[in-house]
C-alpha cells in the first residue's frame, strides 16, 4: 500500500470501488509499527482504541472516537461465532474484565490476522497478530469477537 494519510488511503480505496470492510482492513494494517501512546489515534502514536475508531471513522466516512468499552457496546455489537464469521466483516477482538467491561480492542484485518495496538507489545511490531497469540497474552480476560453492529446510514443522521 503506498503510503499517505489515513484521509488519502481511505479516499484512493473509495474511489477505487472497494467496500468499507476492505478500506477498515486496510488502513489497521497502516498502523502496523506505530508507537503505542495512550489516548492517541494517528499514525505517529495511538493506542488499541484509538486506532480502531481511526480506522472506522475512515472506513464510513464519519469521525468517532471512543474508549475499548465505547466500541464494544455502541459499534460492535454483533457477536460472531467464529473466526469464520468474521471475514468480510468490519470486525473486532475484544479482551473484557471481570465486570464485563472491554478494556482492550484489536481490529480484524482478514485472514486471521489482527492489528494489535497496546502497551504491552515488545518495541513497535510491524507485523500483525494471530487470534492464538492475542488469546495467550490477555489470558486473564473474557475474549469477544463482534462484528460492526447496524450503523445509521449518513441521511438518517443528518
Amino acid at each position: 500500500m503506498s503510503t499517505g494519510t489515513l484521509d488519502a488511503i481511505a479516499r484512493d480505496m473509495k474511489e477505487g470501488g472497494k467496500s468499507p470492510a476492505e478500506i477498515y482492513a486496510a488502513l489497521l494494517g497502516s498502523f502496523l509499527g506505530t508507537p503505542y501512546v495512550w489516548g492517541g489515534s494517528g499514525l505517529l502514536g495511538t493506542d488499541c482504541s484509538g486506532c480502531v475508531s481511526a480506522c472506522l471513522s475512515h472506513a464510513l466516512g464519519r469521525t468517532l472516537r471512543t474508549t475499548a468499552d465505547g466500541l464494544y457496546r455502541q459499534h460492535f455489537t454483533q457477536d460472531a461465532g467464529s473466526m469464520d464469521q468474521l471475514e468480510g466483516s468490519i470486525a473486532a477482538a475484544f479482551f473484557l474484565d471481570k465486570s464485563g467491561k472491554a478494556v482492550h480492542v484489536t481490529g480484524y484485518m482478514g485472514n486471521g490476522l489482527f492489528a494489535n495496538a497496546s502497551s504491552i507489545e515488545q518495541g513497535r511490531r510491524t507485523s500483525p497478530r494471530h487470534l492464538d497469540e492475542l488469546l495467550s497474552m490477555y489470558r486473564s480476560f473474557v475474549p469477544r469477537l463482534r462484528t460492526l453492529g447496524r450503523t445509521p446510514s449518513k441521511e438518517a443522521a443528518q
